[in-house]
């Protein structure tokens, strides 16, 4: 198990990954900026993308929060994601196979 479950406003615990299209994120680069931290199990799955269709329509909007998506499937098909994930300089889809980051706080 993780160190803790998170709750809003808490400090992020030490991380660093690098997200689908190459770039940083660690608590570090998040320090201090509004982050929301989105978890979903399966990139691949036909129903999850669809739920998470309502939710994505509004990111466009969205343009000082960090949004760090962190799924629990491998690269190849976080990658599918670009096609209803919005990419900006603050979101990021991370893969996490392995479920580092997930033990990591407890989900």
């Amino acid at each position: 198990m993780g160190n803790k479950q998170l709750k809003a406003g808490d400090a992020l615990p030490a991380f660093s990954v690098t997200d689908i299209n190459g770039r940083e994120v660690s608590n570090e680069s998040l320090k201090g900026k509004e982050t929301l931290i989105v978890f979903w199990r399966f990139a691949g799955c036909g129903i999850c993308a669809t739920n998470m269709l309502p939710f994505t329509a509004h990111l466009k909007d969205i343009d000082n929060t960090n949004i760090v998506y962190f799924y629990s499937s491998d690269e190849d098909k976080c990658k599918t994601l670009q096609e209803i994930v919005p990419i900006n300089d603050n979101i990021h889809i991370v893969a996490d196979p392995s479920r580092k980051i997930y033990d990591l706080i407890d989900i």
